[in-house]
């Protein structure tokens, strides 16, 4: 590996500094600040322990603070570093072709780090462990299946590590749509649907209704699945879930006058209006994540 690049998040302190809302929340002593001050202390001493670390070592290092201005370009043969939660580790996924990633939780205490390494500060002997192991070859990398989504043939430049929401903009209007799976067709009214990997099935498609379930079915073929919220109609022979694997056809194609489709989150979208068509592939580069 050339070099590092480590992306760290930006803690709520951090945000609450930037919009003068930090004073509004010491003043009023709201019992939530002291546990986001103790995140903010906890995650400062990670990345200052993480830097010590990597100079140590001795290899390049490229830092970036996730929101500040343009992320830098990960290579082929960079280890790509994220330093906060499981949104840090999938924002920098975004940006992962071929290269390995390691996702390290600073603030476990208070942090989701389903993908991530969880750390505590000062545990610097357990990270140079860790990173001599990678480093050297002898901690193996494991794939993570990922999604690549089109809109009307043309890729939307994510890879899609967890899931994805196709709805209307407003959560309070309806989502309206024709949904294509296999041989059946149906135009739908509902809160929209959700389209999810294996390794997102236990997040909000299984909150939705859908079930856990694994990368590949009993015939080796890889697979994904989709679950429909709140489907207004008639429930009996409507599409309201399903899995989906390479041999099978699955579209959607929008109904709504302000639709969008939200990739990993809230903070990624596209526009998904009247006619606009959405197919779903297998991507070709799957992560390759030390956890």
């Amino acid at each position: 590996m050339n070099r590092i690049v480590l992306v760290y998040k930006k803690t709520l302190i951090d945000i609450f500094k930037e919009k003068a809302f930090e004073s509004v929340f010491e003043e009023k002593r709201y019992a939530l600040f002291n546990q986001i001050k103790k995140s903010h202390y906890n995650h400062e001493k990670s990345i200052e322990n993480v830097l010590n670390i990597l100079e140590k070592i001795g290899i390049k290092t490229v830092i970036y603070a996730r929101g500040s201005g343009r992320m830098p370009v990960i290579k082929e043969n960079d280890l790509a570093v994220s330093l906060g939660g499981d949104g840090t580790f999938i924002f920098t996924s975004h940006h992962c072709k071929k290269n390995h990633i390691l996702g390290l939780n600073s603030a476990p205490q208070t942090s989701i780090g389903h993908y991530c390494h969880a750390i505590y500060a000062g545990e610097t002997q357990k990270l140079e462990r860790l990173f001599d192991k990678i480093l050297s070859g002898r901690e193996k990398p494991r794939q993570i299946q990922r999604l690549d989504f089109f809109i009307n043939n043309k890729f939307c430049g994510v890879p899609v590590i967890n899931d994805v929401l196709v709805s209307e903009s407003s959560p309070c209007t309806t989502s309206r749509y024709i949904i294509k799976y296999n041989q059946k067709s149906q135009s739908q009214k509902s809160s929209g649907i959700w389209i999810t990997t294996a390794t997102g099935s236990s997040a909000a498609y299984y909150s939705a209704g859908g079930k856990v379930f694994e990368a590949f079915n009993k015939k080796k073929q890889r697979q994904f699945a989709f679950q429909v919220r709140e489907l207004y109609g008639p429930k009996k022979d409507s599409i309201r879930n399903g899995m989906v694997n390479e041999n099978d056809k699955f579209k959607v194609i929008s109904g709504m006058a302000r639709g969008k489709i939200f990739l990993d989150g809230s903070h990624r979208f596209f526009s998904f209006i009247f006619g606009d068509e959405l197919t779903v592939k297998f991507s070709k580069n799957p992560l390759l994540v030390f956890n």
